[in-house]
């Protein structure tokens, strides 16, 4: 059976097409609890994440968005001072610490905003603290060969420095309706 004309469908935004194989009855039917539309060709849904999951969720994007920058900064700081020992700060070492710190900090963060009334304000001034403590104490490491110490400690202070940007955008992210929407 097919349907002659074009017509809307009841409240749905459908169009039927000409000559279509599938009758008008079946095609409402078929789409009668699908939210899908064929004239702007989006689908809407509503997507509800516990607090859990995206908390999590949000700090593993962010982990991964991080891990990118400070590979990158680890490239060009290497290319451009000639600094090459890597035993502790080389590509595998940046790929999975860094994720593994920001699942941890996804699951430190959900605990936090649980534990407090202000939860998000807590974390963010605890870790702001504590990114300032690690950034002091990398100023003040050495290595072995004193020549190396001061490159060390930069590229060591930058990693750092790129971390601490990340966890502090996870709260943010946390409660962007468009970062919800678009990501999660």
């Amino acid at each position: 059976m097919s349907v002659s004309k074009s017509c809307d469908c009841y409240q749905r935004n459908i169009l039927i097409k000409p000559n279509s194989v599938i009758s008008n009855f079946a095609y409402q039917r078929y789409f009668q609890y699908s939210s899908l539309t064929f004239k702007n060709e989006t689908m809407n849904y509503e997507s509800h994440q516990s607090p859990f999951s995206k908390a999590v969720l949000t700090s593993v994007f962010v982990g991964i968005s991080v891990t990118l920058l400070c590979l990158i900064y680890n490239m060009i700081f290497r290319e451009s001072t000639g600094y090459r020992p890597a035993d502790f700060i080389n590509v595998s070492s940046l790929i999975f610490a860094v994720n593994l710190v920001f699942l941890v900090i996804g699951l430190i963060y959900f605990f936090f905003l649980r534990a407090f009334k202000k939860g998000d304000v807590v974390f963010e001034i605890l870790f702001g603290l504590l990114i300032i403590f690690c950034a002091w104490r990398a100023a003040h490491a050495h290595m072995q060969n004193p020549t190396l110490t001061s490159e060390f400690r930069t590229l060591l202070i930058g990693v750092i420095i790129i971390m601490g940007i990340g966890i502090e955008l996870v709260p943010l992210l946390f409660h962007n309706k468009k970062f919800e929407d678009a990501v999660l």
